[in-house]
């Protein structure tokens, strides 16, 4: 049983209080790099890593250009193109469409082991505490998802799916696709070498070849899975 801490209203808030704070952060660094006239500096940073969660995993490679903004060039923002593989093992993947979600009646459920490969273009914004530690948020935003077809099973039918080929963010249930989100920690071992701690909430969506129930005009079903990530940093 799931703690009453992580209901699904509980991080349904979160996230979107995240989304608002990542709004604000983000016009705060531009509106204190335009009072300051500063120019700012650009870095680049290649990154390899892993994630885990529940009956899921994964890893993936992406890459980072920084613009740092502020008087002491705290504060971060970047674009980054992220590719992550996701594997999973007997996962239940809901009903998608936000038109559905509110209503129980209509939520069904595939469950299947399936993996998925995501290649998504993503906003990062990071404080940088000292020389050494630093604190961000990074989310993807659109792309694309590839993978074989698999197996499942929705009720009383063995359902073909693959995975949900566009991706893009849209806050929540809006959201389509495969769609990860990260809070996280880096460290520097020296100059140009990093390591990351992140806590990782994952959407990964498969479309079915058809749709199987009668009377519901769907054919998306979405997993959502938290999870922790760790990741090495070269930075140019």
């Amino acid at each position: 049983m799931a703690h009453p801490f992580f209901t699904r209203h509980t991080i349904k808030n979160c996230f979107q209080l995240s989304l608002l704070l990542t709004i604000l952060f983000y016009v705060g660094c531009i509106s204190e790099a335009n009072a300051q006239k500063n120019p700012g500096k650009f870095s680049f940073v290649a990154e390899a890593g892993i994630r885990a969660s529940y009956e899921m995993w994964g890893g993936g490679l992406s890459a980072w250009t920084y613009r740092s903004f502020g008087k002491q060039q705290k504060f971060m923002t970047g674009l980054g193109i992220r590719h992550t593989s996701h594997f999973s093992n007997n996962r239940n993947y809901i009903t998608a469409p936000a038109r559905f979600t509110s209503d129980e009646k209509n939520l069904d459920t595939l469950m299947l082991s399936g993996s998925i490969h995501s290649l998504n273009l993503a906003l990062d914004l990071r404080y940088r505490l000292n020389s050494t530690f630093a604190l961000g948020f990074n989310i993807d935003l659109l792309g694309l998802s590839f993978g074989p077809k698999q197996k499942g099973k929705l009720k009383e039918f063995t359902a073909m799916a693959e995975p949900t080929k566009f991706n893009f963010l849209l806050v929540d249930d809006n959201d389509i696709g495969t769609v990860n989100s990260e809070f996280y920690l880096t460290f520097g071992f020296s100059e140009h070498l990093a390591g990351k701690l992140a806590f990782s909430y994952l959407y990964t969506e498969f479309t079915t070849d058809k749709k199987y129930i009668a009377g519901i005009d769907n054919n998306r079903y979405r997993n959502k899975a938290m999870g922790l990530a760790t990741s090495l940093q070269y930075c140019f």
